[in-house]
């Protein structure tokens, strides 16, 4: 089913668009939420917590690329949720965070949100700018919380050549963040 009938399907408020979503995308949904969980139960769980935030979301977004909006949507409720196991002291971060938390804005607020908004702006430009393989493998690594040993495998590059890629792709990154005047340091 092509994303302008699922979209519709949101707008006339018809309850099979849940399934029809889930059948085409659940398995890369699934995929991105164990990459940041680790674990298939709460990524089954993730999904359908996004499934229901499209429902509530959509009237009255209208997303220019559904399926972004749907990963977006998973990768934030799974990183929600591994923030919430990390605060209860239940979890450890399967994202690697650390790597680029420097660069993030930090507690929610609208301040933070209308500057985590321009700077999604600004890394998606980044990220569009880079050539294909440092773009994939940064993606794999801070998108989809894959491990070096899976990227590289995934590449066909070694553990060596793909750290290389995310840590130029990750000074640039700050660099132009900088330019920007985005300096969390």
């Amino acid at each position: 089913m092509e994303d302008e009938k699922i979209l519709q399907m949101y707008f006339d408020r018809d309850e099979r668009v849940l399934e029809e979503v889930r059948k085409k995308y659940g398995r890369i949904c699934r995929t991105i939420a164990y990459g940041i969980l680790k674990n298939s139960e709460d990524a089954e769980e993730t999904v359908s917590d996004a499934l229901l935030a499209t429902w509530y979301g959509i009237p009255p977004d209208r997303p220019s690329s559904f399926s972004a909006y749907l990963y977006k949507t998973v990768r934030n409720k799974a990183i929600t949720r591994l923030r919430a196991e990390l605060r209860a002291g239940r979890g450890k971060a399967n994202v690697p965070f650390e790597e680029i938390e420097s660069f993030l804005p930090g507690e929610s607020s609208v301040d933070a949100a209308i500057d985590s908004t321009v700077l999604s702006g600004i890394i998606n430009t980044f990220l569009r700018e880079l050539d294909a393989l440092p773009r994939r493998v940064f993606i794999c690594r801070y998108f989809s919380g894959m491990e070096i040993k899976q990227i590289s495998k995934k590449f066909g590059i070694s553990q060596s050549k793909a750290k290389t890629l995310l840590d130029r792709s990750r000074k640039a990154l700050g660099e132009r963040l900088k330019k920007e005047g985005y300096d969390y340091d």
